[in-house]
């Protein structure tokens, strides 16, 4: 008895050191003096490192009241950290960056103000290091793990933007995809029929019934096919591990090859198809010495991008509903609106690690001077920029309405979560990018994504509530 209740002591004073600064910080005020005090006076290390991490889970506490559903945690996850982290105590003034911590060697920066990132993101010359896919070393995780065969990397987003390969894959994908740049009339309901979702309860906090739909509208528009179930099911077995291990946290148990295979029965299944036999024939004629290359990388950014960022969007769209059942009459007064607000504060594309191409003298908006040397990692947070008061503030640049929903704010379409200001990309007459208008390096499927989106938000609110349309479907 002795034993268990020292044991018990012991797992209560662990909790307790652990929840006592997150409660703490979770306290604004709080959680700003710590913000000042580290970027005033500490330098990227360890003692950084955990004051950042108690900070990212003080973010994290709105979120524990939430159903524990997939979409609507990772939608208030994006939202909450850089709220809780990231602002208002750096300030906004200065350069837009911030010290990071825990970066190889202890070092990093963050850009975070709206002006930083978009300069940032814009370089015609900005730099990647292929061999990171997100968050994670492609040869000591995803290969290691057998997820993805060697060779199958770099893949386009991961190339330097002035990249010659970089700027022929993406040109090529925008001539042979017309759905991305001019998104087709869907068919929702025969979408959703197809893959059994009508005979499923839709309730709001639903994961699986609008990431299937997202993903069959998806499939229709780029390849012309609705997948089977069977392949839907492969979609999302495969995203599922895919998007954990993106982020360095392949799931216990992870199956390298297993997966991988998973992969290649979707990839089998599209090369049946008629667009699929066209794209390889095409990529050929383009000049590609391996078309089949081409096609999975498509298909792995259609995946993992396209399916995994889309049902984010709509994720978080459902929260904003989840949070406040009169969101439901907002989104009807113009679902585009809605969509795009709820992309700005819970983004799917949260940020971008990229490379520092020259020294640079940065000073902190507390007026701090550091020195950032080139080559060394930088990190250009999409879901910072996206609550910058002076842009997103209103008239009196107030943060607490940056960090509110409201659809109908001023200067909504500038919002960074495609990697580019939304109006910028719009403009452009190519989803490849227009470096000199601002959009250097932009989503290619931002315009599909958000039609998709709308058109998956307008089918579950109209399937939950069909009193608020006037009808069924």
């Amino acid at each position: 008895m002795g034993l268990v209740r020292a044991c018990c002591c012991c797992i209560f004073a662990i909790v307790a050191i652990v929840l006592v600064p997150v409660a703490l910080l979770m306290v604004q005020p709080v959680n700003d003096a710590l913000t000042v005090y580290t970027q005033q006076n500490l330098s990227p290390g360890p003692l950084m490192a955990t004051f950042q991490t108690f900070q990212t889970f003080a973010g994290l506490g709105s979120c524990f009241s939430l159903p524990l559903s997939k979409p609507m945690l990772i939608a208030c996850s994006r939202g909450a950290i850089p709220m809780g982290l990231y602002v208002p105590a750096h300030g906004w003034g200065g350069d837009g960056v911030g010290l990071k911590a825990g970066e190889p060697g202890g070092k990093g920066m963050f850009v975070f103000a709206h002006k930083a990132v978009t300069s940032y993101m814009n370089q015609p010359d900005l730099m990647r290091n292929s061999d990171i896919f997100i968050a994670s070393s492609v040869s000591e995780i995803w290969e290691a793990k057998g997820l993805v065969p060697k060779g199958f990397f770099p893949l386009v987003i991961q190339m330097n933007t002035d990249d010659p390969e970089r700027i022929k894959r993406r040109n090529f994908m925008n001539e042979f995809f017309p759905a991305l740049m001019h998104p087709p009339e869907m068919d929702v309901v025969g979408a959703a029929t197809h893959a059994g979702l009508t005979q499923k309860p839709w309730v709001l906090t639903d994961a699986s019934a609008a990431e299937r739909l997202v993903s069959a509208l998806l499939f229709q528009a780029l390849f012309g096919y609705l997948p089977p179930n069977d392949i839907l099911d492969a979609v999302h077995k495969w995203a599922d591990y895919g998007k954990a291990c993106a982020v360095g946290k392949c799931q216990p148990g992870t199956d390298g090859p297993t997966v991988w295979g998973t992969f290649t029965k979707i990839l089998a299944s599209i090369e049946e198809t008629q667009v699929g036999k066209a794209f390889l024939e095409a990529a050929s004629q383009y000049g590609f010495a391996e078309p089949e290359a081409r096609l999975k990388e498509i298909l792995f950014i259609t995946n993992f991008a396209g399916v995994g960022g889309t049902s984010d969007n709509v994720g978080a769209a459902l929260y904003a509903v989840h949070k406040d059942p009169t969101m439901r009459q907002l989104f009807w007064e113009n679902p585009e609106s809605f969509v795009i607000e709820a992309a700005r504060l819970y983004p799917g594309v949260a940020g971008m690690l990229t490379i520092n191409n020259k020294h640079r003298t940065l000073t902190l908006g507390n007026g701090r001077v550091v020195e950032a040397p080139a080559g060394q990692e930088f990190y250009t947070w999409n879901s910072a920029g996206n609550i910058d008061p002076t842009v997103f503030g209103g008239p009196q640049q107030s943060q607490e309405y940056a960090r509110q929903f409201h659809p109908d704010r001023q200067n909504l379409t500038k919002m960074l979560t495609w990697n580019a200001e939304l109006d910028r990309i719009l403009a452009c007459e190519s989803t490849a990018g227009c470096p000199g208008a601002g959009a250097a390096r932009p989503c290619p499927g931002t315009r599909l994504a958000l039609k998709i989106s709308i058109e998956v938000m307008k089918y579950v609110l109209t399937v939950t509530d069909p009193i608020s349309k006037g009808g069924e479907l």
